[in-house]
């Protein structure tokens, strides 16, 4: 039996994207980010099974397109915050001090995101 595997497939995607971001005068800037995608594509990786469980070999090779569904990557709903906010130690402070410790910035992010498609 000889088997050939080729990058061979093809892959369609489709998004909304939403964003919105905020700088206040304090220092405080804010960003909060949401995406609605599909991913839609007849074969996902063609050298390793899914965490799904799937095999990544086509049921029938002479009909790719027969494997076209929701690729093993698709994640329809991605939601990310984040923040920076400047400290306001030294700031507006000239000189050796002001460079070294003025300027200093503490932020953080958070994403969720669903997980991998369900079978139905």
């Amino acid at each position: 039996m000889i088997r050939i595997r080729a990058n061979a497939a093809s892959s369609i995607y489709h998004s909304l994207q939403l964003s919105m971001d905020r700088r206040f005068k304090s220092g405080f800037a804010a960003g909060a980010h949401y995406t609605w995608s599909s991913f839609i594509d007849t074969m996902s990786d063609i050298f390793n099974p899914s965490d799904r469980g799937e095999v990544a070999i086509a049921q029938d090779s002479f009909n790719p397109r027969a494997e076209r569904a929701r690729s093993t990557y698709d994640r329809p709903h991605r939601f990310s915050v984040n923040a920076v906010y400047e400290l306001p130690f030294y700031r507006s402070r000239d000189g050796t001090l002001g460079r070294f410790l003025g300027g200093w910035q503490v932020g953080g992010f958070l994403t969720l995101q669903s997980g991998t498609p369900l079978e139905r």
